[in-house]
């Protein structure tokens, strides 16, 4: 336990447990992936490959906004640390965006760490059977968003979109297949080689096209259903930045937690997303890039989670399709 004096704000309180987690860190990241009852923290099963925990605040801690907050720490890209807090301090200005409440903030490399507000619900990827109008509530974030303008994160291109996967994908990762003997690396292969003879998407999508705020991440397991209140939550802002409305909507669509809705449930949020006959070609460039992102992602797991690579592998052929949507 570490010792806390009467008083303490929750950035003292805050840069105390953070030094300590940093200290046992240092020679195994794995250390962070555990409970820590002694700094009263709870790892929560979102953040990716971050760590977030909920934080049991000490009672003696003036200014907290609740017995519970989230201490999040930047171990898998530190540079998303400053997008997450401008996206927190930005948002609550300009619009009724439902957003973690922003408290402290730590800038320190190599592990960065920010503590905001702990909001209620369960990942969505985590619900058994989630319906239409859940995916309807999170269109509505994102389109609240896309319409306020771009701010702090002007100069931020928003992470994991399809444009930056495009050209990786088309130069670098057939060399690597073809250097592999496996017979997964054969058949990926072949639908690479199909892809980039059929399609010029890398073309599509660096031609020049308005620029929207996009809030980020796909992952359906950094969005949270309240049941309680009948509302959604991103927690997760540290991908934020300018995208542009069809290949943000190919990333929503094609991230692989996606799939918890049918294909007809995700055509049918389309247009509200943006897509429409002026986008669609853009789309369905960007839509391409992204289920090719998340087969080079299966194939280097291939040992380990063979059926993924298959069932990506069938999800690519059908995008490769003229008839495809």
């Amino acid at each position: 336990m570490i010792p806390v004096d009467e008083g303490l704000a929750v950035r003292d309180v805050a840069k105390a447990i953070v030094r300590e987690l940093r200290h046992l860190s240092r020679n195994d990241r794995e250390q962070l992936d555990y409970d820590r009852p002694g700094f009263g923290l709870r790892r929560l099963p979102w953040g990716m490959e971050d760590r977030c925990y909920a934080w049991t605040v000490p009672p003696s801690t003036p200014d907290a906004t609740g017995p519970d907050l989230c201490l999040k720490l930047y171990t898998d890209n530190p540079g998303r640390a400053w997008t997450e807090v401008r996206a927190l301090q930005y948002l609550p200005e300009v619009a009724a965006i439902d957003t973690p409440k922003f408290l402290w903030h730590d800038s320190d490399r190599p592990i960065p760490a920010t503590v905001m507000g702990l909001l209620p619900g369960a990942p969505i990827s985590a619900i058994h059977a989630p319906t239409a109008a859940l995916l309807e509530s999170i269109v509505t974030v994102v389109q609240g968003v896309q319409r306020l303008p771009l701010g702090p994160l002007e100069n931020r291109p928003r992470a994991d979109s399809p444009l930056s996967y495009a050209r990786g994908l088309a130069e670098q990762w057939p060399t690597q297949l073809a250097a592999s003997r496996d017979d997964e690396s054969r058949v990926v292969l072949k639908l690479v080689t199909s892809w980039r003879h059929d399609f010029d998407d890398t073309q599509i999508l660096n031609r020049p096209v308005d620029e929207v705020l996009s809030p980020g991440s796909a992952n359906l397991g950094c969005w949270l259903w309240d049941d309680q209140a009948n509302t959604v939550h991103l927690i997760d802002w540290s991908g934020a930045g300018r995208s542009d409305l069809a290949s943000d909507a190919a990333d929503r669509v094609e991230h692989p937690t996606a799939r918890r809705f049918s294909d007809e449930q995700r055509a049918e949020v389309l247009p509200a997303l943006g897509v429409d006959a002026t986008t669609r070609d853009r789309f369905q460039a960007a839509q391409r890039v992204a289920a090719m992102h998340w087969l080079r992602r299966r194939w280097r797991s291939r040992t380990e989670l063979p059926l993924q690579l298959i069932s990506q592998c069938d999800r690519v052929r059908a995008l490769l399709t003229p008839s495809s949507v």
